[in-house]
Order: C-alpha cells, then sequence, then structure tokens
C-alpha cells in the first residue's frame, strides 16, 4: 500500500511539475544586433546552417590563431571562462531560433507532419551538444512527442544559467565575452553617470580617483554588489559612458535580466559595450564592439 502511495506520489509531482514548465523567452538572443543573421524560418533554415558548422567552427580556429600571432600573448584574465569548444560555439547561436520554431508545438494536439519535421530537425542540431537530450518525434505519439520537447526546454533552461553558455547563444561578432578585473584601488570611485535597473538596484559608471580607470558598480537596496574594472586583453577601455539614446540605455529582459548599452573606448575604437546583468544583480559577461 505505502509502495502504491508512493508512485502516486511521484506521478503527481511529475506532472505538477510538467504543469509548471513554461516555454522560454528569447529576449536576449532576438536582441541581438546580429540576430537576423542566424533568424530561421522552417526546418529547412536548420539543416542549412548545420551542413556548415564544421566548416564555420575550423574558420573560429583559424581565425583566432591568425589573431594570437598578430597580437603575440595577451592578458587574457578578462575573458569570460570556461570557453566552449569551437564546435559547440559556433551551433550555439542556432539554438535560440531553432526553440522559436518549436514554440506553437507547446500547446498543439495533435502534432503535424511538420511540426515532427520541425522538431527533428532540432534534434539534429542539438546533436552537437553532448549533454543535450535527443527525443524521437513521430506523427501519432503527442504524448511521447510533448515529453521530448519539455526535455528539450528543460535542457535550455539549465544551459542558459552557465554564463559562458548564455553567451555563446547570443549572436555576435563583437568582442568577448569579458568579465572584466577586480577593482582594486584603495580611495574611492567618482561616479560619472549612473541609470536605475528597477525600485532598488542602480549601475553606476565611475572612475576610479586618481587612477583614470572606467569602473562599473551595481548598488542595491544601499549595498554595493560588485565594481569590475571594464576591460579587454590591450588593458582597461576608456571613457566608459552610457549611450546617447536614453530608450537603450537599460533593456530589460525578463528572466535573463538586463542588456546595459554603453559606450567605450578601446584598441577597437569608440564602440559599443554590451553588459549583461542576472536578474539577481549579478554582472554576466560583456562584450566590445569593433
Amino acid at each position: 500500500m505505502l509502495t502504491l502511495l508512493f508512485l502516486v506520489l511521484i506521478v503527481a509531482t511529475q506532472q505538477e511539475d510538467a504543469a509548471r514548465l513554461k516555454f522560454p523567452t528569447f529576449e536576449p538572443f532576438t536582441s541581438a544586433r546580429m540576430y537576423t543573421a542566424v533568424a530561421m524560418s522552417s526546418s529547412a533554415d536548420i539543416d542549412k546552417l548545420c551542413g556548415r558548422l564544421a566548416e564555420m567552427a575550423e574558420e573560429l580556429r583559424a581565425g583566432e590563431e591568425a589573431l594570437r600571432e598578430l597580437n603575440g600573448a595577451q592578458d587574457d584574465t578578462c575573458r569570460l571562462t570556461p570557453k566552449l569548444p569551437h564546435e559547440q560555439r559556433v551551433a550555439a547561436p542556432l539554438v535560440p531560433p531553432a526553440l522559436m520554431l518549436l514554440h506553437p508545438l507547446w500547446g498543439e494536439r495533435p502534432w503535424t507532419a511538420e511540426g515532427v519535421a520541425d522538431a527533428s530537425a532540432v534534434v539534429q542540431l542539438l546533436e552537437h551538444f553532448p549533454s543535450a537530450p535527443q527525443p524521437a518525434f513521430a506523427i501519432g505519439s503527442d504524448a511521447e512527442n510533448r515529453r521530448g520537447l519539455e526535455a528539450i526546454v528543460q535542457w535550455f533552461n539549465g544551459q542558459v544559467q552557465k554564463p559562458e553558455w548564455y553567451a555563446s547563444m547570443i549572436s555576435t561578432l563583437d568582442e568577448g565575452p569579458f568579465v572584466g578585473l577586480p577593482y582594486a584601488g584603495n580611495g574611492p570611485c567618482i561616479i560619472r553617470e549612473s541609470e536605475r535597473l528597477d525600485e532598488t538596484a542602480e549601475v553606476r559608471v565611475c572612475e576610479a580617483q586618481g587612477a583614470g580607470l572606467c569602473v562599473l558598480q551595481l548598488v542595491k537596496a544601499g549595498k554595493t554588489l560588485w565594481t569590475r574594472t571594464i576591460s579587454s586583453p590591450d588593458g582597461p577601455v576608456a571613457n566608459l559612458r552610457f549611450v546617447e539614446y536614453a530608450p537603450y540605455r537599460v533593456k530589460a529582459m525578463g528572466l535573463y535580466g538586463w542588456k546595459l548599452s554603453l559606450s567605450a573606448e578601446w584598441s577597437g575604437g569608440d564602440e559599443l559595450c554590451e553588459v549583461y546583468v542576472s536578474a539577481g544583480g549579478e554582472l554576466l559577461f560583456y562584450f566590445l564592439g569593433w
């Protein structure tokens, strides 16, 4: 009797978890400047892009080697680590638009042949990630199809919690992702600009007193959560400031948090610096434009 009750409780818990699971939103990815380059309208787009992944990975590898030869040894302590393998980094930006194709299937009963084809194409893309589920989709297997789709969503939700995965899924040609360097100054920072994220959190652009360093700082409920020197492998950036157009300075990203748009002077010139902050206020990473 106890065993039967235990099994009933397990099934009920699983059903409750499935009912709570929601299809993800994709604000950070659709707002990326290069998103249109990977946007998809059908499973044929996935097939086409998957066919180029090996070539793209080799191009990425060759490009990084060429930069190392050109620039020599650099201080990469400001970079986000760990870094995904080349093969996964070129495939990662395709995951959000591929999952967007599956949104209509989240509530569809029964599944159509077109829906099964789209879902199967997504599984083909996920083969490039060892940790991803590999469900089989088929017409007439709606319950199994739904479980397979839920497994993909759960995997995606888990991956975007990891900054290196989150950053890799953003379609960009900018340099990064970076996390900056710890601020080691002894004196107070001079506040140059600030922007509010919500009622309690504020991001400040500061200058380290006597050092000329550009520092980014987040204060929440009167407490400083972090202070980072915004830097590239060439050194700290100069003249960090929020972009001129106020509506673009802070973009809310739903459950993902916020994206901050600033301008910074570095070796790439006076370029865009896009900073990603979690919903809890942590600095996740940033990119520097060329």
